[in-house]
């Protein structure tokens, strides 16, 4: 007999842009980096590891100024997550070499 189980994979997600004096122009330049592509790179990254996933989608609201603190921190954590996204796309990559 099988069982299924149902949940959701939670990650909590902030971006840093600068603010723009129209409120819906800044909003839009926090999701510029949301794309399809992304979207699809996370559900098949999931449903490698044998997950079905009908549905990714992200949603941004304003928490306020961050403080430079803060900003250095997320600076730092973007910095090492494009090192290890250069492995992990790596992992992946398949290439061909013909003469």
């Amino acid at each position: 007999m099988k069982a299924l189980f149902k949940g959701q994979l939670t990650m909590d997600v902030y971006k840093i842009v600068e603010s723009l004096e129209d409120e819906e122009a800044t909003r839009n330049l926090a999701h510029e980096d949301i794309t399809s592509e992304l979207l699809k790179e996370l559900r098949t990254l999931v449903e490698a590891r044998g997950y079905r996933v009908p549905y990714v989608g992200i949603k941004l609201e304003y928490e306020g100024v961050p403080t430079p603190q803060y900003v250095s921190i997320v600076n730092k954590a973007i910095k090492e997550a494009k090192n290890s996204e250069i492995y992990i796309r790596g992992k992946g990559t398949i290439t061909n070499i013909t003469f």
